[in-house]
């Protein structure tokens, strides 16, 4: 399964995920099935990092598009019945992929002090209040630690311990947060993330990142309109 087929696959069930947010509440099934989305794309972010020529463009790229998106998100969340204020997953990613910068210079370093870095950088996720918070950011971290690559020798053992790890912070994000026990169904996002071939497949990096604000000012508008 490649990168395109997986980002399709994620996209699906974000919509799906926000047509049950947005305009069918009462279908509890559809925020459960929306649970997969996350995780792929978060897995998808870690993958990107690791494969881009340039760390910092893509960075800005995704910093740009959390601003592009905000206002969208917050039309979105507020024809929801959702007003307050809550920063796009766009900015859980951008402050997610400065962790995976720390670390990369902490691995070039040995310098232990570097890692205490994330901590201001969770905490500044917490206050800005970004979607997913620190449970976001981890998971993001979490793929970039424990690739899952038949080629890595410790394939078997990076898929334990990232399952542990996500079912761990998990049920931390569920206590901490009062999120609905649903999260857990995020769980299922493991299987077609295994799949994943290491192949790019085709070139649509731009309409995804059209398709994430886009869908969001579409499915406010039907609400606004429709509903």
């Amino acid at each position: 399964m490649s990168s395109t087929f997986l980002k399709i696959i994620a996209c699906i069930f974000m919509l799906i995920d926000h047509i049950g947010f947005c305009l069918l509440p009462q279908y509890s099934i559809l925020r459960i099935i929306g649970r997969i989305a996350f995780p792929i794309f978060a897995f998808q972010i870690s993958v990107g990092y690791t494969h881009t020529h340039d760390k910092r463009k893509y960075t800005l790229r995704m910093l740009l598009l959390a601003l592009v998106s905000q206002l969208p998100y917050l039309f979105f969340r507020h024809i929801s019945g959702y007003p307050e204020w809550l920063a796009n997953v766009g900015f859980t990613f951008f402050i997610a992929l400065i962790c995976l910068q720390v670390i990369d210079l902490y691995q070039q370093k040995k310098n232990f002090s570097i890692l205490l870095l994330l901590l201001p950088l969770m905490i500044a996720g917490y206050l800005f209040k970004v979607e997913y918070s620190f449970y976001g950011i981890l998971l993001v971290i979490i793929f970039y630690l424990f690739p899952l690559q038949k080629s890595e020798k410790n394939y078997f053992q990076n898929i334990v311990l990232l399952t542990i790890f996500f079912v761990y912070i998990t049920a931390i994000y569920i206590v901490l947060f009062h999120i609905d026990v649903i999260q857990y169904y995020s769980l299922m996002a493991l299987i077609p993330i295994l799949l994943y071939n290491r192949k790019k497949g085709a070139n649509l990096k731009y309409v995804f990142y059209i398709f994430y604000p886009l869908h969001l000012l579409i499915l406010g508008m039907i609400n606004y309109f429709f509903i």
